[in-house]
Order: C-alpha cells, then sequence, then structure tokens
C-alpha cells in the first residue's frame, strides 16, 4: 500500500572542485576516548500476539546434511578495529579487484577502508570528508553506513544518513570509475532530502537496472513504518541531476 508519497527535487552533486584528498581516520583508543552507545531513541509500537498457522508438514524441510567442511580461504586479513561506536553496523563488499568495508565511526559518521584483494591497504578515511564543508552530508552525516559495487556499471556506492535534525538526508557518494578512492572528486556526490519530518532509520540499498532502491524504517518520532525510495541510477552514474 502506498502511503504519502515523498518526492524531492532534483539534487545536483556536490561541487568539489580544489577538494584534498579525505583524511585518514586515526585508531580508537580505549585509553582515552570513549565508547558512544547509540542510543534505541524511537521505540518499536508493541505487537499483539496474533494466532499461528495450523500445524502441517513442511514439505522443504532438510533431513540430510550437506558438507559440513568449509572450503578453505584463499586469503585473510583484518577489517577495521573497533571504531568507540556501538552498533558498528558493519558493512562490507567485493569487487573485481577491491574489498571495502564501512562502519559507524565518531565525528566522520562513517570510516572507510578500501584494500587490494591481496589484502593491501589502499585507503582508509571518513565518509563525511568527502563532502564539502557546510554541506549537510559533511555537517550531519551520522552513520547506519551501506557499500554496494555495482556490478552492472562497474561503479562504486557509498552511503550514510544525515542526522541528527530534520529534515532528513542519505548521503549518497557512487564512484566516477570502478576504482574507489579518498579523492572527493573521484565521487559523484549526493544529498538526498529523503523526508521533512521522518527519519530515515537503518537505510539498505540495491542495485536495480533502473535505479538504486532504499527501504528504511522511518520515525516522526514514534515509529512510522517502512519507506521506500528509488534514486536516478542513470543521472547519478553520470553526475547529472538525479
Amino acid at each position: 500500500m502506498l502511503r504519502d508519497p515523498f518526492v524531492s527535487e532534483p539534487v545536483m552533486p556536490a561541487d568539489t572542485t580544489g577538494l584534498p584528498p579525505a583524511p585518514a581516520v586515526e585508531p580508537f583508543d580505549p585509553s582515552k576516548d570513549s565508547i558512544w552507545v547509540v542510543p534505541n531513541a524511537f521505540p518499536y509500537p508493541e505487537i499483539e500476539g496474533t494466532n499461528g498457522l495450523p500445524a502441517t508438514v513442511d514439505p522443504a524441510l532438510q533431513l540430510e546434511l550437506g558438507d559440513v567442511n568449509m572450503p578453505a580461504t584463499i586469503t585473510n586479513w583484518e577489517g577495521i578495529s573497533a571504531t568507540g561506536v556501538l552498533p558498528p553496523d558493519t558493512d562490507g563488499q567485493v569487487g573485481p579487484y577491491h574489498y571495502v568495508q564501512i562502519v559507524n565511526a565518531p565525528s566522520v559518521g562513517s570510516q572507510v577502508r578500501i584494500w587490494n584483494k591481496s589484502g593491501a591497504q589502499l585507503y582508509n578515511f571518513g565518509l563525511s570528508s568527502l563532502w564539502p564543508s557546510g554541506d549537510p552530508c559533511d555537517s550531519y552525516a551520522y552513520g547506519d553506513p551501506v557499500v554496494l559495487y555495482d556490478q552492472l556499471a562497474d561503479r562504486w556506492l557509498l552511503t550514510q544518513f544525515g542526522l541528527p535534525d530534520p529534515p532528513y538526508y542519505e548521503c549518497i557518494a557512487v564512484s566516477k570509475g570502478s576504482t574507489p578512492t579518498n579523492v572527493p572528486s573521484d565521487w559523484h556526490l549526493y544529498s538526498f532530502l529523503v523526508h521533512n519530518t521522518k527519519m530515515n532509520d537503518y537505510p539498505k540499498l540495491g542495485v536495480w537496472p533502473d535505479g538504486y532502491y532504499m527501504s528504511a524504517n522511518q520515525f516522526s518520532p514514534s515509529y512510522a513504518g517502512v519507506g521506500v525510495w528509488v534514486f536516478d541510477r542513470a543521472a547519478m552514474l553520470t553526475g547529472a541531476a538525479a
């Protein structure tokens, strides 16, 4: 059921002219840095119990165990260590030549690290640092990050939400080429207004030929259902208004 559709005006990507590479994120030091526990400020409504379906035999029930031996790993290495934010909301994605990991981190919204597939770290930076100063996604980006590899276009997508106050934004960076870096000018940087009053909590995204699709829990401030958005993928791949 479609309810209260919200359509934003076209958004131009941020101007990254002259911006330096995003600085490295310093490691969390538990001896001097405090842990930030993200509070559950938006409780879900209580749901009354419902009657279950009648008990029947599940025709798809698995009755035999498969091979219990996991194949050996080709290579492995340590990812991003603790950043001092609980929960870290860790996310990662594999591409043809890179592995990209992104987690919640204080002051920079989300920490991004990029490795080649041999495990050598190439970049370490804060996602908010890609956007120019004064942009909502530089000033108010707070985490819940997602990284996607768009295999249809051989591009990378990094995103986090913009908080803490309304109006609420989703910050999306789409790489201009197949190689993800810490250089702002290597990305098309969008600051999408997703709602004036409803906060977009824990967004999840997917790639489809006609758009980047996103769903999120909405709060205003109480739970207001699930929101669904579609971003203009074709325009974002070229850096056009979307």
